[in-house]
């Protein structure tokens, strides 16, 4: 999902302005990535040194994935819930 938002913000970035203007969309699919990348960068934040391990990015990742897959089946509960 990540990496296809980046590509949508990749692509869309590299038209030109004069074609299209695509600047408040970029903005906001940039503000949607750094909420779906907020775990993951708060991880990488709260490292106090200058460079981190090898496997911390990796397991940045497998936690800001399984937050919101928790988040996701939370919300989906509760909606199912209030909805029945």
């Amino acid at each position: 999902m990540v990496l296809c938002l980046a590509t949508v913000i990749f692509l869309a970035s590299h038209l030109p302005p004069k074609a299209i203007h695509l600047d408040p969309v970029i903005e906001l699919l940039v503000a949607i990535e750094n909420v779906l990348l907020g775990v993951r960068k708060i991880l990488l934040w709260l490292w106090p040194w200058e460079a981190t391990p090898a496997g911390l990015s990796l397991v940045a990742t497998l936690i800001n994935s399984l937050a919101w897959g928790v988040a996701i089946t939370v919300g989906k509960a509760f909606w199912q819930k209030a909805t029945t």
